[in-house]
């Protein structure tokens, strides 16, 4: 899997403070996809908000390029984690969060091991 993508300026533009010329190379890291704060809404962009908006969300790509099957993951990860909180509503991290040793990946984000408790009545 790549972990970055090339595109070709259609127009002379500007971006991030730099002049780029109609044609001129610009290289996407893929992995910074979905942490513009300012596309992601208010808050940490890298934090886990169940209740944010879709707001411009790359995951699934953009425009014809953009996965038919994205509705159907997303409705499988609100099924899936609705019925784990709803039969285990106790469940939490068993350790801090500072704690967690995250994947040293540019093709994909996660921790190594989430380590979690509940309590069985």
């Amino acid at each position: 899997m790549e972990r970055s993508t090339n595109r070709y300026a259609a127009v002379d533009l500007e971006l991030g403070g730099v002049a780029v010329p109609r044609g001129g190379l610009v290289v996407v890291a893929l992995g910074s996809a979905g942490h513009d704060a300012e596309q992601r809404g208010s808050g940490d962009p890298a934090a886990l908000d169940m209740g944010r908006p879709d707001a411009r969300h790359l995951a699934f790509g953009h425009g014809i390029h953009h996965c038919l099957g994205a509705p159907l993951a997303r409705l499988e990860a609100a099924v899936a984690l609705r019925v784990l909180l709803a039969r285990v509503p106790e469940l939490e991290l068993a350790v801090p969060v500072d704690s967690l040793d995250w994947i040293d990946s540019g093709i994909i984000r996660g921790v190594l091991a989430l380590p979690v408790r509940y309590r069985r009545d």
